[in-house]
């Protein structure tokens, strides 16, 4: 359900966040437009909660002893890969002149071995602007075990080097993508920290009461907002915690919760399908219909539609390849 609620929130973000993205008078939302685009802008929290639940995520898969390098790389790979050859065929034989985003000139589908070679393993992000952050989850993967073993002071104090060291390197070489990962790092880590103290919270006390939860979570995320635009991106990765626990309290039934369990259930595909409806191949159609909440809505619809209807076709090919190997 989280993962549904960030991917949500990354949908939102990449379709207002970014106004030289966004076609000239595309949107006729008047004075609601610069609060939805500052709005859209806190939505890149996105970002440290995909980071967050998956520090959890593995914490529990290490706990029952699931858990290794190699097996997280395949279902990740799995995944990934199918969509990179879609895509990436997509636009080499019918969109070859598409530029990066709307009114640019930078062309996306140029051939290259290397950036085709290293966007196939998720090191490169050429051929897919937004999935940048596939080679840090990629990092943490193989970084996992060991973080894992590192006792919760020694954890945090590292966590906290390595971000205040990211701001150092960012300036000597902003295109390292070790900057990235030093920066982003944190909330991984506060998902583990959060494994590991998980038995002195007790968030079933204030969901006793829907109103209550609504009530606090409404607190704490205005709360974390006004944080946000007063402080800048650089608090994401701290109130990212705060924010995740405060979804526990409403996301826990309803009619919301099987929407964004739905979501969350094709959450790695969302991902990695939206840019090309949004910016690469579809950006008329999408910023075409004159108000956000019309664009939103149509850009969630088909990038979950399409979601579906893709894995659908990767599940019955990995079903396919694996008979074939079983007969061979």
């Amino acid at each position: 359900m989280i993962k549904g609620f960030a991917v949500f929130l990354m949908l939102f973000h990449h379709l207002l966040a970014f106004p030289d993205r966004v076609p000239e008078g595309a949107f006729t939302d008047g004075i609601w437009l610069e609060s939805l685009t500052t709005l859209s802008g806190y939505a890149k929290i996105c970002v440290p909660v995909f980071f967050f639940v998956s520090g959890y995520g593995f914490s529990i898969l290490s706990e029952r002893r699931k858990y290794t390098s190699i097996s997280r790389l395949k279902v990740f790979y799995s995944s990934y890969m199918f969509y990179f050859l879609l895509w990436a065929s997509v636009g080499f034989f019918v969109f070859s002149s598409t530029s990066v985003y709307p009114g640019t000139e930078d062309i996306v589908f140029k051939y290259d071995v290397y950036n085709l070679f290293m966007g196939f393993w998720g090191l490169d992000s050429t051929y897919n602007r937004e999935a940048w952050f596939a080679e840090i989850y990629i990092y943490l993967i193989f970084l996992f075990p060991v973080i894992r073993s590192w006792k919760l002071p020694f954890l945090l104090i590292v966590s906290a080097v390595g971000f205040l060291f990211s701001f150092y390197l960012m300036k000597q070489n902003p295109t390292l993508a070790v900057d990235d990962l030093l920066y982003w790092q944190p909330s991984f880590i506060f998902g583990v920290v959060l494994y590991k103290v998980r038995h002195t919270i007790n968030i079933q006390k204030l969901q006793s009461s829907s109103f209550l939860s609504v009530l606090v979570f409404w607190i704490i995320n205005t709360g974390c907002f006004m944080i946000w635009c007063f402080l800048g991106k650089n608090i994401l990765n701290f109130i990212t915690p705060v924010v995740v626990l405060s979804l526990c309290l409403v996301l826990e039934k309803g009619f919301l919760t099987q929407i964004f369990s739905k979501f969350g259930k094709v959450s790695l595909p969302m991902w990695l399908i939206h840019p090309f409806l949004c910016y690469y191949f579809f950006d008329d159609f999408i910023y075409g219909l004159g108000g956000v909440v019309q664009s939103f809505f149509v850009l969630v619809s088909f990038t979950f539609v399409l979601s579906l209807v893709f894995e659908f076709i990767r599940k019955k090919s990995l079903v396919y390849f694996s008979f074939e190997r079983r007969v061979l």
